[in-house]
């Protein structure tokens, strides 16, 4: 997921309001959304960062520790959760509150390293044997 990957390496974010983009990116925290195909609004937001010097390194920072959200080791964890949900049928432990956007985490694939030293991808899968 570039985008994920982009805010773990302390860029900051212009994207558009679509797909899992506003699950990803807090508006005017951790990156800017535009509506998609307004190219006067993406201009506009590009022009501001470009111009904002304090602003662009608050939504580099803010995007970075928000990357950490989308490891491999979190969305096992919560996929985990939710097959366990499935299987015991128990919708008060906090069941269904996977976001798309934690389906979509297993793409990101990055060298980038949180403050922990630990990389954002391990390609080593530490959950439970379900091949039966």
């Amino acid at each position: 997921m570039p985008l994920v990957e982009a805010m773990a390496s302390h860029t900051p974010i212009v994207a558009t309001r679509g797909g899992a983009f506003p699950e990803i990116v807090e508006d005017g925290r951790s990156g800017l959304l535009v509506e998609r195909g307004d190219a006067q609004a993406l201009a506009g937001a590009i022009l501001q960062l470009l111009s904002n010097p304090r602003q662009r390194i608050a939504l580099a920072q803010a995007g970075y520790e928000r990357a950490s959200m989308f490891t491999l080791d979190r969305t096992v964890e919560d996929l985990l959760k939710e097959y366990g949900c499935l299987f015991a049928r128990d919708q008060k432990s906090g069941c269904g509150r996977l976001s798309i956007s934690h389906a979509y985490a297993p793409a990101v694939v990055t060298s980038s390293e949180t403050s922990s030293g630990r990389a954002l991808y391990e390609p080593e899968f530490h959950g439970p044997d379900w091949s039966g």
